[in-house]
Parts: C-alpha cells; sequence; structure tokens
C-alpha cells in the first residue's frame, strides 16, 4: 500500500509539474481574505510572469483581476455549495495578458482551505478577437462616411447592409433594401450578362469586376452607375 501511494504521489508531481496548463496550490489567508500562492508550475509562472520565488507567497487577486465575484463566491465555496468557480480575467501582475482561471477546493469541510486554480492563457484569443472588434468597426465607420453607394451582399446576393450614402442618393431606405437579392433593387444591373460578371466572375478570379448602366432611384429618375464588385471576406 506504501509503495502504491508513492507511486501515486511521484505521478500526481510529473502530471503537475509538467502539466501543459497552468496549476498552483493556494491557501486562504484569514486576515486578508486573499488567497496566496504556495506552489505553482513551470507554465503558470509563464503565463503569470515573474519568477516562481517571487510569485511564491503572493496574493492571486494581485496577479488575476479577479474583482467582488471572487469575494462573493468564496463563503459558497468554503461551505461546499459551489463547487468550483472560473473566471476569465486580465492579469495584473508583471505580465499583461489574460487568463481563463478556474478555481476549486481541495480540502475537507472543518481543514484548512488549500485551492487549486487552473490558468489557461488566452490572450493571443483575445488581442486576436480585438483586433477583429478594431477592423469591423473601422470597416463600418469607412461604410458610413463613404459617399458613394455600398451594397454588402452575401454570396447568394442578397442585401445584409447599406451605408447611409445609399439612401441619400437613392432614395430606398434600408428597409426596402436589405434581404432582397441585390439585381431586384432597381440599383444595380439586372441582365443577366451583369448579373454573372458582378457576381461571378469576383468568385472565380478574385479580380474585381466593373460595369457601368443606369440605376433608378426610388422616385423613379435616371442615375448613370459605375458599379465595382469585390470580395471583401
Amino acid at each position: 500500500l506504501l509503495d502504491r501511494v508513492t507511486s501515486d504521489e511521484r505521478l500526481f508531481r510529473r502530471n503537475f509539474t509538467e502539466s501543459l496548463v497552468g496549476m498552483a496550490f493556494l491557501e486562504l489567508d484569514r486576515s486578508t481574505g486573499q488567497l496566496v500562492i504556495v506552489e505553482l508550475n513551470d507554465t503558470a509562472v509563464e503565463i503569470l510572469g515573474g519568477e516562481a520565488g517571487t510569485l511564491v507567497g503572493s496574493a492571486l487577486q494581485d496577479l488575476v483581476n479577479t474583482g467582488p465575484d471572487l469575494e462573493k463566491a468564496m463563503p459558497n465555496i468554503l461551505e461546499g455549495r459551489l463547487d468550483g468557480w472560473r473566471i476569465d480575467a486580465p492579469l495584473t501582475g508583471p505580465r499583461e495578458g489574460r487568463v481563463t482561471m478556474a478555481l476549486s477546493l481541495l480540502s475537507e469541510p472543518g481543514d484548512d482551505p488549500v485551492f487549486a486554480a487552473q490558468l489557461l492563457d488566452v490572450t493571443p484569443e483575445y488581442e486576436a478577437r480585438r483586433g477583429l472588434e478594431v477592423a469591423q468597426q473601422l470597416t463600418s465607420a469607412t461604410l458610413d462616411t463613404t459617399a458613394c453607394i455600398i451594397l454588402v451582399t452575401d454570396l447568394e446576393g442578397v442585401v445584409v447592409r447599406v451605408n447611409a450614402a445609399t439612401t441619400d442618393i437613392t432614395g430606398f431606405p434600408a428597409s426596402a433594401l436589405l434581404g432582397r437579392k441585390v439585381w431586384e433593387t432597381g440599383i444595380t444591373p439586372s441582365d443577366a450578362s451583369d448579373v454573372e460578371a458582378l457576381f461571378m466572375w469576383p468568385n472565380r478570379s478574385g479580380v474585381p469586376i466593373v460595369r457601368e448602366r443606369d440605376a433608378v432611384t426610388r422616385s423613379g429618375e435616371k442615375l448613370r452607375v459605375v458599379w465595382n464588385t469585390n470580395i471583401v471576406r
């Protein structure tokens, strides 16, 4: 039995040390209400930043912005009413970044509280999402301020977005255009050859296609319009 226990302990220690997931053991400092790191693996050191010797003894709340939610959840965790607690939060210690953290209680009720925290570095994903949001905001700003007709469609030619200039120039409100096939609006080319050129050729070659034709406003006024079609994604 002793050999089995020793073997299990060695296996646990090896898995803890070599895990690709950041792992840390923490104890509750009842005088401050903070969770203090007592041990962590190399991956956790890389995620949190700094050195292991400095991180041990540090309060978790000084390294991860847990906010007031952890303080509110702590009584339920200690009393066994909550099995675990999870948060997606920014780092506030030596390293800038963002982590997903899962916290669970290891000790039995009545014993000194010991917690395990698993840390997953989600900084690249978060920065990618933020970059996409910024790009989308820039695209929206460009669409909304460009003084020419812009109709965004899906691959079936259904209008999914209209800029303000389209309404100003043609008189068609967005509600009259959204959800319709773009060649049925009276604004874009409707001849079969033009439709194929605008909506099929770019898919095949990736080269923008340009067509010039008459368009009709909502009031029936004719406009001469030059169309340029691009595949944006």
